[in-house]
């Protein structure tokens, strides 16, 4: 029986090793799936159940932001937790696992009728979305040469844009369809969903291109200039560390606008859910074109210039959202900070 399944599994490699594209791009197109459902299913998607969660279950705005708040602690704790999972399972099976992990929790929080309920599936929710993440942006590194890699991660991250549009035009359909228990329908959508993509990244993601026989994406390209640079330990752990402290201030800002702008447009500024849905989905089309055109931009300006322009852009929309008051009342001046937002998504990744 294991000589049979062997069998099985080489002939499949052996077709998937001679598609007519490099199989890498394949490796990109699972991963926008995964990040689809690790970040901007799991993630942005609480926030547009949010406003009826609160609604159904009375909650403040404290509760609220605690729950977000145990999620990325729960992320936070799969990160330190990636390179020994990744050591002993890989890649794909880590990937897969948190994809099964974290949909089971979103469908399990679909049942909850209580706060600590959602705290603590929630929190497991992270977890998953942590341990699916951080391994998929491993294998772009293992899959495409480093002239490549700004591109192929921007292709992915376009699952992120996807994911954002499908919830803002799938919760408000679903709250004006169900009423007040819409919001456990989403929920349980967006889990059987992110259960159906573990069981794609399962079947077709492989941890090496070893395993096909094949190089890295544009290996023969760069065979001597990958040789040119390396970085002694000591400079690694410094990067590592400014790298911690750029992206320590972009989550602490961007994620908590990201949980609480569809709330706050339905509760504080009248919205009805329907149109506060269509925004969200506006950031997520922009992101569409962020992921790759920026992904190019760093492969061509480098990862610094990347990152000066994720922060500049970054800085200018939250100027323009600290006069929302005035901006609420012209369409186009209330959009054009949402198409700052949504470049962000396509860019905290260079």
């Amino acid at each position: 029986m294991a000589s049979e399944q062997s069998r099985d599994t080489i002939k499949l490699n052996l077709h998937l090793a001679r598609l007519p594209v490099h199989y890498g791009w394949i490796i990109v197109i699972i991963g926008s799936l995964t990040v689809f459902s690790c970040v901007g299913l799991a993630r942005f998607g609480y926030s547009m159940l949010l406003p009826g969660m609160q609604a159904n279950l009375q909650l403040s705005y404290d509760q609220m932001g605690f729950i977000s708040t145990v999620n990325f602690v729960g992320y936070l704790i799969a990160v330190g937790c990636a390179p020994f999972l990744i050591s002993r399972l890989g890649p794909r099976w880590t990937i897969s696992t948190g994809l099964l992990f974290l949909g089971l929790c979103m469908v399990a929080t679909g049942f909850a009728s209580h706060f600590f309920h959602i705290l603590l599936l929630y929190g497991l929710t992270g977890f998953g979305s942590g341990m699916a993440n951080v391994p998929v942006m491993v294998l772009v590194s293992r899959w495409f040469v480093s002239r490549q890699r700004g591109r192929a991660a921007g292709f992915m991250l376009i699952g992120n844009g996807v994911a954002i549009i499908f919830a803002g035009m799938l919760i408000p359909h679903l709250n004006s369809s169900l009423g007040a228990q819409g919001w456990r329908s989403g929920w349980w959508i967006l889990g059987l969903l992110s259960i159906l993509i573990c069981l794609l990244a399962g079947i077709f993601l492989r941890n090496d291109p070893g395993e096909l026989g094949l190089e890295a994406s544009g290996k023969k390209v760069e065979a001597q200039a990958a040789r040119k640079w390396t970085l002694p330990k000591s400079a690694n752990k410094k990067i590592l560390l400014h790298l911690g402290l750029l992206y320590a201030i972009f989550g602490s800002t961007y994620m908590v606008y990201g949980t609480f702008i569809v709330t706050s447009m339905v509760t504080e500024r009248g919205f009805d859910e329907a149109l506060a849905g269509r925004f969200w989905a506006w950031v997520g089309c922009i992101s569409l074109v962020s992921g790759p055109f920026f992904g190019f931009l760093s492969d061509k300006i480098g990862r610094k210039g990347g990152l000066m322009v994720v922060f500049g852009v970054q800085t200018l929309a939250y100027a323009l959202l600290m006069d929302l008051p005035v901006l609420i009342q012209v369409p186009r001046g209330f959009f054009f900070p949402y198409v700052c937002m949504g470049l962000l998504p396509g860019l905290c990744q260079q």
